[in-house]
């Protein structure tokens, strides 16, 4: 379980930055790339946090599962 946990925190740790490169560059975005930054304008680091844990908690629970059924 470690070993998956670190994989999952390394895929999605520099999504996370995300947020901030977004604020950084929005004029950038709005005159390069405007259907980017339309997509991406509610996007908030601590909602998508959220998101990742509760995947972390139903993955917890999944192989909690598993190990004491022993499936």
């Amino acid at each position: 379980m470690v070993i998956s946990y670190n994989l999952y925190s390394t895929r999605y740790g520099g999504i996370i930055g995300l947020g901030i490169w977004l604020k950084k560059n929005k004029a950038l975005l709005d005159e390069k790339y405007p259907s980017i930054s339309k997509t991406y304008k509610d996007f908030s680091t601590e909602g998508f946090s959220l998101v990742l844990l509760e995947k972390l908690i139903l993955f917890i629970i999944f192989c909690l599962l598993a190990l004491f059924t022993g499936n």
